[in-house]
């Protein structure tokens, strides 16, 4: 999976996480559903054990700051370059229960992220994050709708680097087999000449001896 440590669907079924796919240099992703009035209830950042991911969630509830279950309204995330940074635009959101500075502290042990801020434009209704990165990043972007807890969103992060590209572009090999090593054509062997007696038993020969020729009389 193209270098990523955990995987958005490693702790999250996969029938709830919507089709994504991997921003790398620039890109545009964009999911969700319209129609939906939502606040942002809760931020959380993690990161794998060897440190080379990290995933930042988005919990949703109402637009009255209470919990619901299973909501993530219209998104678009945007991934830029010079300088590096993703823009999340909410246009459902319209309130947050973390304010700038909470999300900023929960940021702070980041590899990737030197910076964040939230706006809110009350005109539009909507919320936009935008999050400041230290150097190039790949970026992948999910919708998690679970009937049974708040909806997310799941950002997963990694560097970009030439070798986690070498290694979104090598597809992994199905779990439980290993990769063969390349074959080495080999020389066929010479052809030996074959003998009368070759693979004959002592029997055989007997039984051989004993046939008389075509052609021949006693």
């Amino acid at each position: 999976m193209f270098g990523w440590g955990i995987a958005v669907s490693a702790a999250i079924p996969k029938a709830q996480v919507s089709p994504t796919r991997i921003l790398v240099g620039s890109g545009v992703v964009q999911g969700g559903k319209s129609g939906t009035a939502l606040a942002l209830m809760d931020f959380r950042h993690s990161s794998s054990k060897n440190g080379k991911m990290e995933r930042l969630v988005l919990d949703f509830g109402g637009a009255d700051l209470k919990e619901a279950k299973g909501l993530v309204g219209y998104y678009h995330a945007e991934l830029q370059e010079n300088p590096s940074r993703l823009l999340l635009e909410l246009p459902q959101t319209y309130a947050s229960r973390l304010p700038e500075k909470e999300i900023l502290k929960r940021l702070s042990k980041s590899r990737f992220v030197n910076g964040a801020q939230i706006d809110f434009d009350r005109n539009l209704q909507s919320l936009t994050m935008i999050f400041q990165f230290k150097g190039p990043v790949q970026a992948r972007v999910a919708r998690v709708a679970n009937p049974e807890s708040a909806g997310k969103i799941v950002i997963d992060l990694v560097a970009d680097t030439p070798q986690a590209r070498t290694a979104r572009r090598t597809p992994a090999a199905p779990k439980g087999t290993q990769r063969s090593a390349p074959s080495v054509a080999r020389k066929p062997a010479p052809k030996k000449a074959l003998r009368p007696a070759d693979g004959l038993t002592d029997a055989d020969r007997a039984a051989a001896a004993s046939v008389q020729s075509p052609g021949t009389n006693r």
